[in-house]
């Protein structure tokens, strides 16, 4: 994980994520970052002022990638087939 700091007009490296994907879909809520996507079956989280991953839900099917739009209590997310 890389974070910009805008005050300092810097990136710096953060604690690495707990998978190895691509195509994944990242929304906030509040002060938690939620990452789906990326043929996961998971909902992860990052909080940036603990610098710490997490999981959120375990999702009943793998989501490939798509549109996410988190808002208090709701989820939505739009899944994208592939031909494979």
């Amino acid at each position: 994980m890389q974070c910009f700091d805008p005050k300092e007009d810097q990136w710096s490296l953060r604690s690495p994520a707990p998978f190895s994907q691509r195509c994944l879909e990242a929304v906030s809520l509040e002060d938690t970052i939620y990452v789906v996507g990326g043929l996961m079956s998971k909902i992860f989280t990052y909080d940036p002022g603990t610098d710490d991953w997490g999981e959120a839900a375990v999702l009943p099917s793998p989501v490939v990638s798509g549109g996410s739009r988190a808002q208090p209590r709701h989820w939505l997310f739009r899944r994208v087939k592939t031909p494979f």
